[in-house]
């Protein structure tokens, strides 16, 4: 993203969920150059893997974990303060790390959750594709998923969607992020049989007049074949810088963000997704 520019509006206040992975270094750059476009306050979260009776057999191993994820947090708002953002520091202790994203993301009121799409074990496993997708389905903010090479570009941001409230709701922000950096949008809708084709179609035009209502530059595409493959592959091809897509769907892209085609997509693109739901 373009140094001193918010894309975004509603963009008060952002959640970065990390861990001290290099593959985490696209989310906490990219959460820091947002914060700073937008003036946003950031809230840097990490999550120690452990319950009662774990704390309670193995006190200084938790401690050991507890000083890793602190020293990760003391870097993020190192470079924070270097670049005038806003930082609080949040550590959770529990056994299900995205429970603990989602309860802190609810108890601040963030605006979008921004993470990694993978990490390692113990603190380093919070940013697993896994703990992703289920952060993905179960909570009703935006999330932000950013490769470690990756950047939060809307030149050309692609959206899918198969006409479902969710991916109505992609639209509607893909639109809206299009608009405010006078950037370009690929409409894409998925069908599995050619006798689907008419009602991919329609999808796509109902997303391209909303564009254009909003004089935003807009194109479609319909492609038949499986949503994760479809989507990734239509990315590369026309060099998106951003991929934006609804949490849940239903006929083509039903099983858009659960399970393998969730880590068919976050997996496997090297573009940065935006996961929007309907009524947030």
């Amino acid at each position: 993203m373009a140094e001193n520019a918010c894309p975004l509006t509603e963009f008060d206040t952002l959640l970065l969920a990390t861990d001290a992975s290099e593959r985490n270094e696209g989310a906490v750059r990219e959460a820091i150059s947002l914060a700073k476009g937008c003036s946003s306050k950031l809230y840097a979260l990490a999550v120690v893997e452990a319950n009662e009776e774990y704390m309670a057999l193995a006190p200084e191993r938790v401690e050991e974990l507890e000083n890793k994820a602190r020293e990760a947090l003391d870097a993020i708002k190192a470079e924070a303060d270097k670049a005038g953002v806003e930082c609080e520091q949040v550590i959770h202790v529990g056994m299900k790390p995205y429970e603990s994203i989602i309860e802190t993301a609810e108890k601040k009121g963030v605006d979008v959750i921004i993470m990694g799409r993978r990490g390692h074990t113990g603190v380093k496993k919070l940013v697993m594709g896994s703990v992703t997708a289920r952060v993905i389905g179960h909570t009703p903010r935006k999330v932000l998923v950013v490769p470690r090479d990756s950047r939060f570009e809307c030149r050309r941001i692609l959206v899918a969607t198969d006409g479902s409230e969710d991916s109505e709701a992609a639209a509607v922000e893909a639109i809206n992020l299009a608009k405010k950096c006078e950037g370009t949008l690929t409409v894409l809708s998925i069908h599995s049989s050619d006798s689907d084709k008419q009602v991919a179609e329609a999808n796509t035009a109902r997303v391209l007049e909303l564009a254009g209502s909003q004089d935003v530059e807009a194109d479609s595409l319909t492609v038949k074949g499986s949503p994760a493959e479809a989507i990734t592959d239509t990315a590369e091809r026309i060099d998106a810088g951003l991929i934006v897509v609804g949490s849940h769907g239903r006929t083509g892209l039903s099983r858009l963000l659960m399970g393998s085609v969730t880590e068919g997509i976050i997996g496997h693109t090297d573009r940065s997704v935006l996961v929007a739901h309907a009524g947030v």
